[in-house]
């Protein structure tokens, strides 16, 4: 995990780090004699998992009628933080309508609303 190789007295490289790292990180600078004044700085280090893909949007049939009920399923990839999801239907949001549960593994939600007809 520590790089010696490349890390000196102002640099440290880390490799291959795992989410057990997150958290505060600090640095701590001390003057030897005559004041032996000691100073620490501190950050927050947050390691993160991206999805390793994008997220799969089904739908339990592909045309609707007005009144219709219009089931959806959106499923990310695992990820860490969880991802979040929000259904947007002609552009507009719709997280009052979203239930589901999010997790670090895999996020699954889903939506049911009745189909609204588009006047062109």
């Amino acid at each position: 995990m520590f790089q010696l190789s490349v890390s000196n007295e102002s640099l440290v490289v880390l490799r291959k780090v795992g989410f057990n790292l997150s958290g505060n990180f600090s640095c701590e600078v001390t003057v030897d004699a005559p004041s032996f004044t000691t100073k620490t700085v501190q950050q927050h280090l947050l390691v993160v998992a991206l999805p390793e893909g994008p997220p799969e949007l089904h739908t339990d049939r592909e045309r609707y009628d007005p009144g219709d009920i219009l089931r959806a399923n959106c499923t990310s990839p695992p990820s860490k933080p969880a991802a979040s999801i929000t259904f947007l239907l002609n552009d507009v949001p719709k997280q009052n309508s979203v239930k589901g549960g999010v997790d670090s593994t895999t996020v699954l939600i889903w939506l049911e609303t009745e189909a609204v007809s588009r006047e062109v």
